[in-house]
């Protein structure tokens, strides 16, 4: 029976990468790199179907993103990808996931073309050690669509009337600007 994961972003995503990018030298594809690998750690560990002995880690490359200096509007009009993104768990020696299932929320996970192996979304490996096995999983290609990005990052509530975006939540929402869809700019956050 092949084990089912489930990784996702929540509106907590979109808060926090507002955070991290109003802070003075934090560029905005790292804060989702950083955000994006705590959010998958946590995702396995909150994972029912796992019983991890020690906590997972995750590898996210960080020079796959080929423009390391795109600013918010160019994420928000291209949207966000990376590949291979390693998992590395931990679990008890038998209970081994032979086979996974990954549905994600919030971002896709895009298939690789293999050639003659094939189409695909995530790999997995494992190897057994005296104590423990140690199950690998590569997400190949993680990507924030860029309406799914601006859905994450995006201020909660809008005032279509007036064309500005009502924040409200912190003074870090006014940092990141709310792209509407359809617009050729950004629209600033009225606090």
């Amino acid at each position: 029976m092949p084990t089912r994961l489930t990784f996702g972003v929540s509106q907590a995503f979109g808060e926090a990468l507002a955070l991290k990018v109003s802070t003075p030298g934090i560029r905005p594809v790292d804060a989702i790199e950083q955000l994006l690998a705590g959010t998958l750690a946590q995702n396995l560990r909150d994972s029912a179907s796992l019983t991890l002995v020690k906590p997972p880690s995750v590898r996210l490359h960080s020079m796959y993103y080929k423009d390391r200096c795109a600013a918010l509007p160019k994420l928000a009009a291209d949207g966000y990808a990376t590949w291979y993104v390693e998992l590395a768990l931990s679990t008890k020696r038998d209970d081994i996931p032979e086979k996974v299932e990954i549905d994600v929320i919030g971002f896709e996970l895009e298939p690789i073309n293999y050639g003659p192996a094939g189409l695909a979304a995530h790999r997995l490996w494992s190897k057994k050690t005296q104590n423990s096995s140690q199950p690998h999983i590569t997400a190949e290609s993680p990507y924030f669509a860029p309406v799914d990005f601006l859905r994450h990052a995006s201020c909660p509530r809008s005032n279509a009337a007036a064309g500005t975006a009502l924040c409200g939540q912190s003074p870090a929402w006014a940092t990141l600007k709310r792209f509407r869809v359809g617009d050729t700019g950004f629209r600033g956050c009225v606090i």
